[in-house]
């Protein structure tokens, strides 16, 4: 059910020899319609050479990349979902590609438990890094756990959590109310409701609190993205506007 809304889980994600890669999805999603199939992607990335990659090898791993980062498909909701927000935040889309990301890369889903455990401004260890991963699976060996802390710290780079080149700090990522009802879409799709939007794993990697949550979700309900109430200690939110019926019955199933 879980990889039909578009989540990936397993021990296998492409930290393992990319970043986030948000200069190329920018590149990408900047050609490619709203409506662009996955086949569409694999034409213009591959046969066209949209991202300008040397060799067709490149080419080839640069497209394949992107799909395990991003599905490139919009029958997979959580594709479909970055997509219709990308145009309307684009101060947003750092975020909108992380939370992306680390629905489809159990690798960097992994790893932001170690991120984001670090208080702003202080320096991020790679060991903290590497011990999150560790817990994806057992076998990597410590020479493939850095290089995978490295793609990962530079994601986290990218979407504004960490700050700095070598040394790398813990920074404050920019939430806006998309990006928010991004995170609560995620947080639907894996069966929490109500209250428990505002502290999931999704709205944590927005660098907020639960209050903060809420406001960024009211705010996105005045904008008609999704549909909150919140009054005296109860907190609803729909979907509705974003998910089919037949998609809500899968996330129900994730309750169960």
């Amino acid at each position: 059910m879980r990889e039909r809304l578009g989540f990936r889980d397993g021990d296998k994600g492409a930290h393992s020899s990319r970043t986030m890669m948000l200069a190329e999805l920018t590149q990408a999603l900047a050609a490619i319609p709203e409506a662009g199939t996955r086949e569409d992607f694999r034409r213009l990335i591959v046969a066209e050479n949209l991202l300008g990659k040397r060799t067709e090898s490149n080419r080839i791993r640069a497209d394949a990349h992107l799909h395990q980062l991003y599905g490139l498909d919009p029958s997979l909701p959580v594709y479909r979902l970055l997509r219709r927000f990308w145009e309307a935040d684009p101060d947003g889309r750092p975020l909108l590609a992380i939370l992306c990301a680390c629905a489809r890369d159990p690798l960097l889903r992994a790893a932001a438990l170690g991120v984001l455990a670090v208080p702003v401004g202080e320096q991020v260890d790679p060991g903290r890094v590497m011990a999150a991963l560790s817990t994806v699976s057992p076998r990597f060996a410590p020479t493939t756990l850095l290089s995978m802390a490295q793609n990962i710290a530079s994601s986290f780079t990218q979407s504004g959590h960490l700050k700095g080149k070598l040394q790398k700090v813990r920074g404050r990522a920019r939430a806006t109310p998309i990006s928010a009802a991004f995170a609560a879409a995620l947080g639907c799709m894996e069966g929490a409701r109500g209250q428990f939007l505002l502290a999931s794993r999704w709205a944590n990697l927005l660098d907020v609190n639960a209050s903060e949550m809420l406001d960024l979700l009211l705010s996105a309900s005045r904008g008609g993205w999704i549909d909150v109430r919140a009054a005296a200690g109860v907190v609803e939110v729909r979907m509705d506007r974003l998910l089919s019926p037949a998609e809500m019955e899968w996330c129900n199933a994730q309750q169960d």
